[in-house]
């Protein structure tokens, strides 16, 4: 039992770090480009939300991206530095996502039972799982700006219409990458790790 719960705390520390390290890449990766981008903590984020196919992860997942961007901006301080440090800007809307994209992807696992080939099941029920993730993240995150906004009373509309431009500017390829990458390193990690199709053998493992 002991020998468990140690392998668990490795596995959501490497998740962590994981994630947090993607974040900086990106942050490393915009300096280069006229937008910010977040491709790379998307990606891992939503790789370990259904890397061993369990609530847990996807639930941490988007904890330990939230706690990310929220250590992010104390090392490189953005124009929304105060509305970001704050969790329910920064970590809610993204545990919250996960969430949404982990209930997701078991409810199309469920309506695709039907399905012969257990891969393409897997693979169009990341992808939509992924999807949704996505619009949730993005909507919550905005919705989350726009009730700080009115409830600090800050007034630079300059200011937040620019970060919405950046935001929807980046939709289009971040969707995409995430879309596209998420079910297939999700599948190679899975057959690497021994975790099966399903992602779900940690408990004959242990």
């Amino acid at each position: 039992m002991k020998d468990n719960k140690t392998k668990q705390i490795t596995r959501w520390a490497v998740m962590l770090a994981v994630i947090f390290v993607a974040m900086m890449l990106d942050k490393a990766i915009s300096i280069a480009l006229p937008v910010s981008m977040a491709a790379c903590v998307l990606l891992a984020t939503f790789t370990f939300c259904f890397l061993d196919n369990s609530w847990g992860s996807g639930v941490l997942a988007g904890a330990f991206f939230g706690i990310a961007s929220l250590c992010k901006e104390f090392i490189f301080p953005s124009a929304m530095f105060e509305a970001n440090v704050n969790p329910l800007i920064s970590v809610l809307p993204r545990v919250v996502a996960t969430t949404v994209a982990f209930a997701v992807y078991r409810l199309v696992l469920l309506v695709t039972t039907k399905m012969s080939n257990a891969k393409a099941r897997q693979v169009l029920s990341m992808a939509i799982g992924v999807l949704f993730g996505l619009v949730a993240n993005t909507l919550l995150y905005l919705t989350a700006l726009g009730i700080y906004k009115n409830a600090s009373g800050l007034a630079n509309d300059g200011l937040f219409a620019v970060i919405y431009a950046v935001l929807f500017t980046n939709i289009i390829p971040e969707y995409l990458i995430s879309l596209l990458a998420v079910p297939t390193i999700v599948l190679g990690v899975r057959r690497g790790l021994k975790l099966g199709v399903l992602g779900n053998n940690w408990k004959t493992k242990e």
